[in-house]
């Protein structure tokens, strides 16, 4: 989470007009396919993201 760990030097009020919110998420990929980064995503956050699919 960018607002607790890479940004949490910013103030609050500078965190929001960056678009940097506490439910804000980061992701960092590689060279990965498309489908093995939206596997991981399921995998990882199956309460946000719903059904997935097989």
């Amino acid at each position: 989470m960018p607002a607790n760990m890479t940004h949490s030097t910013y103030p609050p009020d500078e965190q929001a007009r960056h678009g940097i919110g506490p439910d804000l998420l980061r992701l960092s990929v590689g060279l990965e396919s498309r489908e093995d980064i939206l596997r991981d995503i399921c995998r990882g956050w199956p309460e946000r993201v719903g059904s997935c699919g097989a």
